[in-house]
């Protein structure tokens, strides 16, 4: 019978990422995985002072193990990086080009076993959107069409199943939300191009089906629903 997924120790740590031009926001402070099937920053655009005097559900704003680390700042273990790489060469899923490829690889960390800890001191200031300043159309296309990328690489049938209700939910409110407020057939575009991609991951489709339930328990505990 298949075994639990072994503990192999920390893969990355990711840094308090606060905004540059607002030092006393937060950006981010590791990633939080969503029942959607996407991925977000945790306290993402919070004063830092109401976290520390309100707290939080999960325990607040202080070092800890969190399901992964922004791709903007994270310090990653090598040996980690190599053992759940894709192909030869990449660490990040390099179809992704831009959004959801760290959340990606946060679930191929927690697949292989491995853990990620968020060090509250090490305070990096990001400069957000540096690289897309504006919503334009190809952000919009990326971003739907890499969720999707990452629900099919990395949710099981049992998983997609017991989340259902939430993934829809999140696909049918930002194709009308994103097509109607730009006037954008983006959310279209992506998915119409994640169709045919669906038929090349067909043996990590079948490496997925091998995952045990304890498995996916393992990984199905980071899950948080939405706000």
């Amino acid at each position: 019978s298949p075994k639990v997924i072994p503990r192999r120790g920390l893969a990355s740590f990711a840094s308090r990422m606060m905004l540059i031009d607002n030092r006393n926001v937060v950006n981010s402070a590791g990633i939080m995985l969503l029942k959607d099937g996407g991925g977000r920053d945790r306290f993402a655009f919070v004063p830092l002072a109401g976290i520390a005097e309100g707290g939080k559900a999960d325990g607040g704003l202080k070092s800890g193990e969190v399901a992964g680390a922004c791709g903007g700042a994270v310090l990653f273990r090598r040996e980690a990086l190599e053992a759940v790489k894709d192909g030869d060469d990449d660490y990040l899923e390099s179809q992704f080009f831009m959004y959801f490829e760290d959340v990606d690889l946060a679930y191929r960390l927690l697949w292989a076993g491995y853990s990620s800890r968020y060090v509250h001191e090490a305070v990096v200031y990001h400069h957000g959107s540096a690289s897309a300043k504006k919503i334009t159309h190809k952000r919009i296309e990326f971003g739907q069409l890499n969720r999707l990328r990452v629900m099919a690489r990395n949710f099981t049938a049992r998983m997609l199943l017991a989340n259902l209700p939430w993934i829809a939910a999140r696909q049918v409110l930002e194709f009308f939300y994103f097509t109607i407020r730009y006037a954008s057939l983006s959310p279209l575009a992506a998915r119409l191009k994640f169709v045919p991609e669906i038929l090349k991951w067909r043996g990590w489709h079948q490496k997925m089906r091998a995952k045990s339930i304890a498995d996916e328990k393992s990984v199905s505990r980071w899950l948080k629903e939405p706000d």
